[in-house]
């Protein structure tokens, strides 16, 4: 990890925490004979820097900072549910207390191979399967364009009322707007996908006695190393996320309510039970108990951008996927495009386009509009999330057809 921490901080563990941002304002040590002299200008996230000159302090240049250029930020938010008697339960595992079915958040960026943690979650926080779910923001700082993957994790559970949902997601920039919908509830499995390349491991298990770690916050790193396939771990394979109950397949979309009782929702974030979730399956014997750590990982690609001048344009729209091939089909508005539901008919699907300016763009199809079958009487959408509109003349919006199968939208004062 980049990341120092406030404990336990030796010279070893610098330079290792350094070297994951490739030695930011200077070189490697090396790992023998290591003084503090030879950090002098490393930088920090946060735009500070290891003095060129005078005294180097552990306590006041290195303690709970993070090595690497300062970036820009990202939000993530996501809406959760934790409902089961065993979030609330502990156990003691190669002397550490573990806290049953543990979710934890990583920023893994795979331009340089590096994992920032974002987040944990611990205790049971719902009382019910049809509590309203709860929405957590995490914090990404990094350089601009960074690509890489929002890395989940759930670890510990032993035993299986510890079903954890997960509902909308959103990126945003820094100043609020959105800059991309990673799941949204909806009545398709592909739509509440977004589109994007979700992937999930099954679940994992190691002996107790094999943890390497000795504390609770390097015991997260060791796993997210291990399902990442660094700190020459060997990654185990990484799957499409699928539909199911399965007692071994980790994270799985679901609706209605999962198979074990009483844990998990019975609804999506949305308060429907005809709309899809994300959560992880925890019952099965053999995949819970102390001599053994389960855990189970879902991934999604993402990358850390700036705000574009302009503003943000969230689209809401129904298509019914007759008469084309199910190649991807793609929406164009200014400069910016998306790629949305393959086939069959989608309701529903959420599609932000940004960097837009004036009052009147065109919104492109890369398909055959009349034979694909676009249906504009339920456009909605909303402008910086903010002014929702409709078709027609309803608020903040007017609604016309173009040629080319194109449609004009034209945003009022």
């Amino acid at each position: 990890m980049a990341s120092v921490g406030n404990i336990n901080i030796s010279f070893s563990g610098l330079r290792g925490n350094w070297g994951y941002a490739s030695y930011a304002g200077g070189s490697d040590p090396g790992s023998s004979n290591i003084s503090l002299s030879e950090f002098r200008n490393a930088k920090f996230t946060d735009g500070t820097t290891v003095p060129s000159s005078n005294d180097i302090s552990i306590e006041d240049d290195f303690k709970g900072k993070t090595f690497g250029t300062s970036g820009i930020t990202n939000t993530i938010e996501i809406k959760y549910h934790r409902f089961g008697e065993t979030f609330n339960d502990s156990w003691t595992g190669s002397n550490m207390t573990i806290e049953d079915g543990t979710f934890i958040a990583y920023f893994w960026n795979t331009d340089n191979n590096t994992l920032t943690k974002l987040g944990r979650i611990v205790n049971q926080t719902h009382t019910s399967s049809s509590q309203s779910y709860t929405t957590v923001t995490y914090t990404i700082n990094a350089p601009a364009n960074s690509t890489g993957h929002l890395l989940l994790l759930l670890y510990g559970w032993n035993y299986f009322r510890a079903d954890m949902a997960l509902g909308e997601m959103t990126q945003k920039y820094s100043n609020g707007n959105t800059l991309d919908i990673l799941y949204q509830e909806n009545t398709s499995e592909t739509v509440s996908k977004q589109c994007l390349v979700w992937k999930v491991t099954s679940r994992q298990d190691m002996l107790v006695s094999d943890i390497v770690s000795t504390t609770i916050s390097n015991l997260e790193d060791e796993l997210a190393e291990r399902v990442s396939g660094l700190s020459s771990y060997t990654a185990p394979s990484w799957n499409d996320l699928a539909i199911g109950t399965s007692t071994a397949g980790g994270w799985q979309q679901d609706i209605g309510g999962t198979g074990s009782s009483p844990t998990g929702p019975n609804s999506s974030s949305a308060g429907s039970s005809t709309t899809y979730y994300i959560y992880c399956e925890t019952s099965g014997t053999v995949y819970h108990g102390t001599t053994k750590l389960y855990y189970a990982s879902i991934r999604c690609p993402i990358t850390i951008s700036s705000p574009s001048s302009g503003y943000t344009l969230t689209i809401l729209m129904t298509t019914n996927g007759f008469g084309e091939s199910n190649s991807s089909k793609t929406i164009t508005i200014g400069s910016d495009t998306k790629t949305f539901a393959q086939s069959g008919n989608v309701t529903n699907e959420s599609l932000a386009f940004s960097g837009l300016s004036g009052t009147s763009h065109t919104l492109t199809f890369g398909f055959n509009q009349g034979s694909w079958g676009v249906s504009v009487g339920t456009f909605v959408g909303a402008v910086n999330g903010t002014n929702n509109f409709g078709s027609g003349t309803t608020a903040g919006v007017s609604l016309s057809s173009a040629a080319n199968g194109g449609l004009t939208i034209t945003i009022e004062s």
